[in-house]
């Protein structure tokens, strides 16, 4: 079983999720729970952890430093962040820390289970990947055996370099491989197919040769213009720097890789010089941020707005010297927060997991920035589809959204009907059968959600906090925030 630790600072909602959780079902067990960064630290310590389960906000120690501190002690431990409305401006600071999944508070006995178990099965491919990746590509794991492989196929101390060509389209040759063979024959090229889409070459150049890294460069310019003129097809090229010894062929092989993740346009190459730095992201993006302007894309249905957004956000991986790694993980956070939305806007996550399962196996096979970025908008139009249907037949969606944005206001149910252009009454009887509850309780707990976030920051008095989120009396909103969270505002603040 997988040993879980829960971090939360509210101890209904960690007692709650203790209990409520059917742990046994999903191969998991809670061997810890924490109301503080603090003495979860202490016990992870001692004590191995497979998942964590943590809140953000929390006293003394808040759950992004924990996960910082875990990570040192542990690097493979898991992470799946639990958040309330307005936390996740939080999110992209998780990217470093290699968070990918993320659970809105209000929706956990819904979708926790959901992320545990994409969870394991990213801890199940991780250990499948440990154990298979040298037998799928060098054939071994010794490196005696890499040794003779050397001594058998390449002069002692004679250069090499590996190349990993990523083809583009699918009306793939069936000869492609002796394509290959053939634009670098004077190189002695050695070739296996590693996946459907990814090729991997070796190649060696005389040692007497100047210019070597020239000669790879010319050839593969000749072979991405032969492939497109020749056999109609587009391919990208990531090229390792310049080895002699059998032991740095792991290395060679993986430079490579992120070369190839570096290329940002079609039928290109990217190739390690001397002086290339060290390839580590400058700093992060701001997730959070196209999230809200995707989501906006999505509600104004304009494909061209959407197209420009996804370009400006992959624009700032090539600025920010991102590698395809790094890119795969923020375009994960993006779509948590992405998906985020969609709960809060009432849409039913089982459609948007599906399309997020699809972006999952297509990334799989993205082995450069172009071709992810060309699976992400892919992926947007789908979701651009699902969410145009929503907004076309859900009148709960189209409150909630009206209430997300002017909860702060007075507001009605006749104010929300006309604006909708609708009666009040086939309102609240047609919100009531989509969501199970009552416009009015809705918008409760929205505002409540919200003061919650703003108790926590602690800028703000009690009474303040009452008028920013749409109420005119204090004793009224304390009585609505204690029949919503069991306690007043002034124990949720002490607690």
């Amino acid at each position: 079983m997988y040993k879980v630790m829960l971090v939360e600072d509210e101890n209904i909602l960690r007692k709650g999720i203790e209990v409520l959780t059917d742990w046994a079902s999903l191969n998991c067990s809670v061997v810890f729970g924490a109301s503080n960064g603090i003495e979860a630290l202490k016990y992870a310590a001692s004590n191995p952890i497979d998942i964590l389960i943590t809140d953000i906000r929390m006293p003394g120690m808040d759950g992004l430093e924990l996960i910082k501190r875990l990570k040192e002690l542990n690097s493979n431990i898991s992470v799946i962040i639990l958040s309330a409305y307005g936390e996740f401006s939080y999110a992209q600071r998780a990217l470093a820390l290699e968070v990918k999944q993320y659970v809105l508070k209000t929706n956990y006995r819904e979708n926790l289970p959901i992320a545990i178990k994409a969870t394991i099965k990213e801890i199940e491919m991780r250990d499948d990947i440990k154990i298979n990746f040298e037998s799928l590509f060098l054939k071994t794991t010794e490196q005696s055996e890499i040794d003779s492989y050397f001594e058998l196929n390449l002069d002692k101390d004679e250069p090499y370099y590996i190349l990993s060509i990523e083809t583009l389209n699918n009306n793939e040759n069936s000869n492609f491989k002796k394509f290959i063979e053939y634009a670098y024959k004077s190189l002695s090229p050695k070739i296996t197919k590693r996946f459907d889409s990814l090729y991997i070459l070796l190649v060696s150049t005389k040692k007497e040769e100047s210019n070597r890294i020239e000669i790879i460069k010319q050839m593969s310019e000749q072979f991405i213009t032969s492939c497109t003129t020749l056999v109609e097809m587009k391919i990208n090229i990531g090229i390792s720097g310049e080895y002699r010894k059998s032991i740095d062929f792991k290395k060679a092989y993986l430079e490579s890789l992120s070369n190839l993740g570096r290329i940002f346009d079609e039928n290109s190459y990217s190739i390690t010089e001397a002086n290339d730095d060290d390839g580590k992201p400058s700093s992060l993006v701001d997730c959070s941020l196209y999230a809200k302007k995707i989501i906006d894309g999505y509600i104004s249905s304009n494909i061209e707005d959407l197209k420009l957004i996804n370009d400006d956000f992959f624009d700032e991986f090539k600025t920010k010297n991102y590698d395809i790694d790094h890119e795969t993980n923020q375009v994960g956070v993006l779509f948590s927060l992405i998906g985020t939305s969609f709960q809060e806007r009432s849409i039913k996550i089982d459609d948007f997991l599906k399309v997020s399962d699809e972006l999952s196996e297509l990334m799989k096979n993205c082995y450069s920035s172009y071709s992810l970025k060309k699976a992400v908008m892919e992926t947007h139009l789908i979701l651009l589809k699902l969410f145009s249907v929503y907004m076309n037949n859900s009148i709960s969606l189209k409150v909630n959204t009206y209430i997300e944005n002017n909860y702060m206001n007075p507001i009605s149910i006749e104010e929300i009907s006309e604006s909708l252009h609708l009666s009040s009454n086939y309102v609240g009887r047609q919100y009531k059968k989509e969501t199970g509850k009552n416009v009015l309780q809705y918008l409760n707990e929205y505002r409540v959600e919200r003061a919650k976030h703003l108790l926590k920051e602690g800028r703000l008095q009690i009474s303040e906090i009452t008028f920013q989120v749409g109420y005119s009396n204090p004793a009224y909103f304390s009585n609505v925030f204690s029949k919503i969270t069991g306690v007043s505002p002034k124990k949720f603040v002490q607690n």
